[in-house]
């Protein structure tokens, strides 16, 4: 399903023609694509300039690829004249902590701090995606950390896996947050 700008009635021409392209991505891509207009300031000139948004899935620069090729066939879009904006949600963040720590690493991998992890899923295609388990967890992680990045590696720092439901729980393990996962589990009937 693709967001469609505020008041699509009131659209220009040009706004329909976004439109119809954002929903068109998201049918290639999968994902829910939105379109807002937005207007800013470039060091040269004012510009007011069609956003195409979405959340995971592909890169920005695979997006583009895909909304140039799409271009060619469609007509009416000027794909150098739209921005483009992509958000890693929080549970793509925990899949990938999820991923190091089953690879055997720490939680953050290869990355100094967990801005610097979840810059680098901005380079990943669908991030989002993994085995239907750890996909699981990183949504128990996400609802346990608030949807807050520092709060999820923290609670992975001090509970492991264990603390997600995956195998013994460690010393001086935080009951509290742990009578929270099972209250969600049990609400969830997971």
């Amino acid at each position: 399903m693709t967001l469609l700008p505020a008041r699509p009635g009131r659209l220009s021409r040009d706004g329909r023609q976004v439109t119809r392209f954002a929903y068109r991505l998201g049918v290639l891509t999968g994902i829910d694509v939105g379109v807002r207009w937005r207007a800013g300031t470039t060091p040269h000139r004012f510009a007011k300039d069609w956003q195409i948004t979405w959340s995971n899935g592909p890169t920005v620069e695979r997006m583009r690829d895909l909304g140039r090729r799409l271009a060619d066939h469609t007509g009416g879009v000027n794909v150098d004249r739209l921005q483009w904006g992509r958000v890693v949600l929080p549970t793509a963040f925990g899949l990938a902590l999820i991923r190091n720590l089953r690879a055997g690493r720490g939680a953050l991998g290869d990355s100094p701090t967990y801005v610097d992890l979840l810059a680098s899923l901005d380079e990943v295609d669908y991030p989002e995606h993994g085995p239907a388990r750890d996909v699981q967890l990183a949504e128990r992680l996400a609802r346990l950390g608030d949807n807050v990045e520092s709060n999820m590696l923290r609670f992975l720092e001090v509970h492991g896996l264990p603390g997600l439901g995956e195998g013994e729980l460690p010393p001086g393990a935080n009951l509290t947050m742990l009578a929270r996962l099972q209250n969600d589990a049990d609400r969830l009937d997971l």
